[in-house]
């Protein structure tokens, strides 16, 4: 049975890891300018805002299309520094403040 656990365990892992690693080893084949893999760049530290920001929101399903609203500033302003300055920490950091502002805004605007 501990066999099997740690088979699946490690199936994941490599899974996960595939998942990964195929996409940017692909792009970096398919893509010589290297457009795709800049995308992809920018693509993890706005994830990581976003999967931030709506762990600290929570549930804004009652403010109906305004509850976008975080999120789109967090998205948009980690995608503003990360072209802006680069890096991985700055365009985290200015996404979840963003979405926390977006957060504060639209609690205190009517919800």
């Amino acid at each position: 049975m501990r066999t099997e656990i740690f088979l699946m365990l490690l199936a994941v892992g490599l899974g996960t890891y595939a998942l990964r690693a195929l996409p940017l080893i692909g792009a970096r084949r398919l893509d010589p300018a290297g457009k795709v893999f800049r995308a992809l760049q920018r693509l993890g530290p706005m994830l990581i805002a976003a999967l931030l920001g709506v762990s600290v929101i929570g549930d804004v399903r009652g403010y109906g299309a305004g509850g976008w609203l975080p999120e789109l500033l967090g998205l948009g302003a980690a995608l503003a520094v990360q072209r802006r300055f680069g890096g991985f920490v700055a365009p985290i950091l200015a996404g979840v403040a963003a979405c926390a502002l977006g957060l504060t805004l639209l609690r205190s605007g009517g919800g």
